[in-house]
């Protein structure tokens, strides 16, 4: 009995740090925006970067592209899009990697 509790332990334990140790896989994801303003782009800047797995934002006002990279495991375009909805914005995907 004792053995095949420590044998059940010794499995999660490895499981648990394994899950730790696995590296993020981080996509990139461009929209097609309204943004046309230094002050959009502050605002999109400042409120998308707060997101659960979002790691770098950019927004180019000449294009009216917001891009985002961010961690597939922790966030999706779906819920990225709709922040920046949220924030008055369209969201249309342009380009996903």
């Amino acid at each position: 009995m004792k053995k095949s509790s420590f044998l059940a332990g010794a499995v999660l334990c490895i499981l648990l740090l394994s899950s730790f140790m696995a590296k993020p896989v981080f996509r990139k994801v461009v929209y097609a925006s309204t943004v046309d303003c230094v002050g959009c782009k502050k605002k999109v800047m400042e409120n998308i970067s707060f997101n659960r797995g979002v790691k770098d934002v950019s927004v180019d006002l000449s294009a009216q592209t917001v891009t985002i990279v961010f961690d597939e495991s922790k966030t999706d375009t779906v819920v990225l899009g709709g922040a920046l909805r949220k924030l008055g914005y369209g969201a249309k995907i342009v380009q996903y990697e």
